[in-house]
This record gives C-alpha cells, sequence and structure tokens, in this order.
C-alpha cells in the first residue's frame, strides 16, 4: 500500500518520517504515493498513544479501512440513544460492518477504542465503513440530527421586484 492508502497519521496521529528499506536505500520525509514494502523500517514520531496505536496497526491488532470504505467523524448527540452505552453494547459493527477508529473527547484522541469504550455526549467517533452502511449508523446514533442545509444566497437586481412590491402581475 501507498503511505496515502494506510492513512496512517489519521487513523494513529503518527507521523512518518523516514523509511529504510531492506536493500538500504533510505527515504527521508516520503510524500503520500511512496508503497511500502514488507522489510521496511519506518522512523515514526508521535506521543506515546499515537505510537502505542501505529504499533496495534502494524502488528494486526487493529484494522485500516478497506479499499471501498471511507472515513467519516460523527458528533454524538446529547439525545442520542449511544450516549451512556460501551462500543460493545451498540453492536456497530455487527449491525452495520462499520468500525469506530477513533474517539475524540475532550481534545484528546482514544485511537482504536475497545468494546468497553463508552460513548458520551459531544464525542466525536471516526467511523470507517462503506458509504451506505456509515450512513446507516449516522442515522443509529443521530437519529434526530437535521441534516446540514447550506442557505441559498438572495440574488436581488436593480428595478422593481414584483414580490415585495405587491405587483404580482408581472
Amino acid at each position: 500500500m501507498t503511505i496515502e492508502e494506510t492513512d496512517l497519521r489519521r487513523l494513529t496521529g503518527a507521523s512518518l518520517m523516514a523509511i529504510q528499506r531492506v536493500e538500504g536505500e533510505e527515504i527521508d520525509y516520503p510524500d503520500a504515493q511512496t508503497l511500502l514494502k514488507a522489510g521496511d523500517r519506518l522512523l515514526v514520531v508521535g506521543e506515546a498513544g499515537e505510537l502505542s496505536a501505529f504499533s496495534e496497526l502494524v502488528k494486526g491488532e487493529a484494522a485500516i479501512p478497506g479499499e471501498n470504505a471511507s472515513c467519516q467523524w460523527l458528533l454524538v448527540p446529547a439525545d442520542s440513544p449511544a450516549v451512556g452505552k460501551t462500543l460493545s453494547e451498540l453492536h456497530i459493527r455487527r449491525q452495520f460492518g462499520v468500525l469506530v477508529q477513533a474517539i475524540r473527547r475532550e481534545g484528546k484522541y482514544i485511537r482504536f477504542p475497545d468494546g468497553k469504550s463508552d460513548v458520551q455526549t459531544g464525542d466525536r467517533l471516526l467511523l470507517c465503513g462503506k458509504f451506505y452502511a456509515l450512513n446507516q449508523a449516522r442515522l443509529y446514533i443521530a437519529p434526530f440530527e437535521e441534516p446540514s442545509i447550506l442557505p441559498i444566497p438572495a440574488i436581488t437586481t436593480a428595478g422593481s421586484d414584483p414580490l415585495r412590491d405587491g405587483n404580482s402581475d408581472s
């Protein structure tokens, strides 16, 4: 996979700074299209939790979303039926095939949360899965949230406006 395909930074928070190939080649500050190969040694920087999440990911203890999957952040509203429940109780993965890859809470990240992790009002959940499944999981977690509607700008022109002038014959 390329570095872009792995989405390491978003999934773990850690930054890949350099790669040393088995044959001795060194790549400093690899770009998104750099292909990771078996046997590569990686120089990764981050906070302790980020490095732990990276370690879980490379050991196969956490999953990377497949090629037909995407990820999105979802804000958990106060009236969500998920509030106060653990991820195990919600069965999001079993019901929808959607993974909760991270929880952002009060400025901190919980990466690759386990089933014992609870959901709280104001949490932002990083959900990963297929588009339809993500939508279904969103409706399950935040069923009462109105979809965002962008205001349509009003365009005015010089001259009379039949609706404002009360003259609707034009």
